[in-house]
């Protein structure tokens, strides 16, 4: 029947190939976007989505105060504080 119709195995296999393609670029993306959304802000900021199925660190960031709390000791500009807030002290 497939002769009848002109359809042959080559054709169907090169449609079967095109559509896995399609339906590949297609999911990839949607999937980025949906581990995306489970992950933390800093987590997406410091890598990519593709990047959380292999990493279990924890990342976190701070911010420096302004460059108007810098002291002037010795010749040099210095800033004091701690940038992880208040939460324990830690260790860089």
């Amino acid at each position: 029947m497939a002769v009848a119709t002109g359809k042959s195995f080559v054709s169907r296999f090169g449609v079967h190939i095109a559509v896995f393609i399609f339906v590949a670029i297609w999911t990839i993306p949607t999937l980025g976007i949906l581990v995306s959304s489970l992950r933390d802000k800093d987590q997406i900021i410091a890598s990519g989505w593709w990047n959380s199925f292999t990493s279990s660190s924890q990342t976190e960031a701070g911010r420096l105060p302004p460059a108007s709390a810098q002291v002037e000791k010795d010749g040099k500009f210095v800033l004091q504080g701690n940038i992880f807030g208040d939460g324990p002290a830690r260790n860089i």
